[in-house]
């Protein structure tokens, strides 16, 4: 859990999660103070990580995003110069009616193209001299476009005219909807990972580096995971994952827990199989027997969706090949390797440090409490009036701060009011 290196933007937004107010103009300096000092920082240091890991996929996030943008921009540039070199093309063709399209021909004649440009504009805010403000200028330039009802095919030459040398600066607006679109075009691509199938997990889970390296976005939650040994961790992020085999007979989407780490490789070291089975079936992983890393781990909720139900024996193995919509999954036992090391899954070094922490605390020696008057008071009151009864409970004498006498003759006092009713 380390501020170190943190930007001043992710700061925030983990000061921001754990409820502090940020002071405007607030440096970097200030905002690690800010959160250092809080109660939250000193008590609670799952929630401060909660925070970190949020603020740093809410950043990679705002990154995509803006790239996507950027490279969908660029696409849309390119159409428009193949555009606007059209109406260059339109624009010089000899003025002969028989080689013109007629129905251009008759909407030039009833339309005064200067006359549109300059009304158009009029209607336009001035071309801006920076990327970032495109999006105002083409919002002024469709509305312009709207009211003066401009034909189609004078829409191009006149943002031609209109943009002049500027049209290489050009980054086009981009609607929501297009760039949403364009976003599932583009990472639709599909990407070979390891798996590793676990009818005994609830959920599924995938690597931090493989939901990176996809580009997913991460959708923030707080949950608990339940590990082996009583061990739990706490998982931050769940992201949408399409998973399919390779001839797309089988496709299905997932939500997936977002982890640091499934397990070590597997298998831990390479194995030698002396025979060639692999290659009469077809594998789900052709180097099931070669050291790799796990990205994603697929459990209960689709584990059994995905068997099939042939199997095959291998002799003098023990190994058994089962079927599943990947291909065949090879499990079982070898009895060559004789590993000192036992993999063990899913378990998380804090869980490890709060019981050092509680094996710390009963071990710590007590310091003595230093004793005041009144405590010494109270000792030598109840070592002289406590005794102990007949049925074993314990009897000590009311502690009086003051001797009784201070109150006065209040007995009288009382009696008189009592006559009095």
């Amino acid at each position: 859990m380390s501020l170190n290196k943190l930007g001043k933007d992710e700061l925030k937004i983990v000061a921001e999660e754990l409820n502090l107010t940020v002071p405007e103009g607030a440096k970097i300096a200030g905002l690690k103070n800010l959160i250092i000092n809080s109660d939250a920082y000193k008590n609670d240091k799952e929630l401060v990580q909660s925070a970190i890991d949020y603020a740093l996929a809410e950043i990679k996030n705002k990154r995509l995003d803006s790239e996507t943008k950027l490279e969908f921009e660029r696409i849309k540039l390119a159409q428009l110069h193949k555009q606007l070199e059209l109406a260059n093309i339109q624009k010089n063709l000899p003025q002969n009616p028989d080689i013109r399209n007629p129905s251009v021909f008759e909407t030039a004649a009833n339309c005064n193209v200067e006359t549109l440009l300059k009304s158009v504009k009029t209607l336009t805010i001035p071309i801006p001299s920076r990327v970032e403000s495109y999006n105002l200028f083409f919002q002024s330039l469709e509305k312009a476009f709207k009211i003066k009802e401009v034909p189609e095919q004078f829409k191009c030459e006149i943002l031609l005219n209109i943009l002049g040398e500027r049209v290489n600066n050009l980054l086009v607006h981009v609607s929501e909807e297009e760039l949403n679109n364009y976003m599932k075009d583009k990472y639709s691509e599909w990407q070979t990972f390891r798996a590793l199938l676990d009818s005994g997990r609830e959920t599924c889970l995938i690597s931090n580096e493989c939901a990176n390296k996809l580009r997913l976005k991460t959708e923030r939650i707080n949950t608990l995971i339940s590990c082996l040994n009583d061990a739990s961790m706490v998982v931050n992020g769940c992201v949408k994952v399409a998973i399919s085999n390779q001839n797309k007979s089988f496709e299905r989407e997932l939500d997936m827990l977002v982890v640091k780490k499934i397990t070590d490789f597997i298998p831990q070291k390479a194995l030698e199989i002396n025979s060639d089975f692999y290659n009469f079936v077809e594998l789900a992983d052709s180097k099931f027997n070669v050291p790799g890393k796990i990205d994603l781990l697929l459990g209960a909720n689709i584990f059994y969706e995905l068997l099939k139900p042939e199997r095959i024996k291998i002799k003098d193995l023990q190994l058994l090949l089962v079927n599943s919509v990947f291909g065949y999954i090879v499990t079982g036992n070898l009895d060559s390797i004789n590993e000192t090391k036992v993999h063990c899954g899913l378990i998380r070094d804090e869980d490890l440090n709060k019981n050092l922490e509680k094996f710390w605390k009963l071990e710590e020696m007590v310091e003595p409490i230093v004793k005041n008057k009144e405590r010494l008071i109270c000792e030598e009151h109840y070592a002289n009036t406590h005794f102990r009864t007949n049925e074993g409970n314990y009897v000590v004498a009311m502690p009086l701060k003051k001797e009784p006498s201070c109150l006065g003759n209040s007995k009288d006092i009382a009696l008189k009011r009592l006559g009095s009713l």
